[in-house]
């Protein structure tokens, strides 16, 4: 009827927003929901999503898909465990996370759980990512169950096409176990902390940190899959770290497996078994780590130390750069 209707309905992306997005239909103890923005905030000290509990649900109907309207955040001493989820973040949006000066940092526990972009409106939307950022100024991070620091883990889980995964600067906590880091421009990012000559104890056991043509299409390229500025004592236990469409690509664009600066770091085999110190992982036990078809597989510069251990460098342009 020649009729411009979109003066009444908006833009074809927004009326996808609206058709799309999970609306809040239950209340939840601990959750609060700003619903002009579709901010959610955590403020209880144990709250559990499930795929059959969780506020964009009820009557125990399960859902796995959550399309988010805004942002999360997890205020200082709130906990919030995801199990069997996958969220979808709008473009630039974050999960945010704080230092607590006076008792026990934000925590987020992820397991069987995917964190992505709310991509089915923009094809090339990328959310911002986790922001599990400390406090540097003379605080340990001590226990991760009462750490003053933000402390994010991670297990059998996923967080993909993010400008950043994880953003822990500042003394926040990741200990991150079978997990999946993919087509995010960085993966993982730690700046600045030691505490007292105590490092950080933030580390990542048999993980993949990779990249596919999906990164590309949306106009993005890879740059680092681990970054870290001042922050020694990180620790890789049998992480693979790849770029899967690199024979598509300039040399340039593969993207970084680790880059540190002035940090000590640890990349090592993972060990099924328990051993008395200084004795060598049996071959049977071990998982060992990798580097393929990277621009660096390593990066590494100013750190005081490296523990460098069973890591498989396959068609890299340059392998291990170490410079103490």
């Amino acid at each position: 009827d020649k009729y411009d209707y979109s003066s009444l309905f908006g833009t074809e992306q927004e009326c996808c927003y609206f058709t799309t997005e999970s609306a809040v239909k239950t209340n939840m103890t601990g959750v609060s929901h700003n619903s002009t923005t579709g901010d959610i905030t955590i403020t209880g000290s144990n709250v559990s999503w499930t795929q059959t509990s969780n506020p964009f649900t009820s009557g125990g109907q399960a859902i796995t898909d959550v399309y988010l309207r805004g942002k999360i955040t997890i205020n200082q001493g709130a906990k919030l465990t995801i199990n069997g989820l996958k969220l979808h973040f709008k473009e630039d949006e974050t999960l945010d996370m704080s230092f607590n000066s006076g008792g026990v940092g934000s925590r987020l526990v992820l397991t069987n759980s995917t964190l992505t972009a709310f991509d089915d409106c923009d094809g090339n939307a990328m959310w911002g990512g986790i922001r599990c950022n400390g406090y540097w100024g003379s605080v340990p991070q001590g226990s991760t169950s009462t750490s003053p620091q933000p402390y994010t883990y991670m297990s059998n889980s996923t967080i993909e096409f993010a400008e950043k995964g994880i953003e822990a600067n500042n003394g926040g906590i990741v200990m991150a176990y079978n997990s999946n880091f993919k087509d995010n421009i960085i993966d993982a990012s730690f700046v600045s902390y030691s505490y007292q000559g105590v490092d950080n104890i933030s580390q990542f056991s048999t993980c993949n940190f990779y990249t596919t043509s999906e990164l590309y299409i949306k106009g993005n390229t890879p740059l680092y899959h681990v970054h870290i500025w001042t922050a020694p004592g990180l620790a890789f236990y049998g992480c693979d770290f790849r770029n899967d469409y690199a024979s598509s690509v300039s040399i340039s664009q593969r993207g970084v497996g680790i880059l540190s600066t002035a940090s000590s770091i640890t990349v090592k085999e993972k060990c099924s078994l328990h051993l008395l110190l200084g004795y060598p992982c049996p071959n049977p036990n071990t998982t060992r780590g990798s580097f393929t078809d990277l621009y660096y597989g390593i990066k590494a510069s100013s750190g005081s130390f490296y523990t460098l251990s069973r890591q498989d460098f396959n068609n890299c342009v340059k392998g291990a750069w170490l410079i103490a």
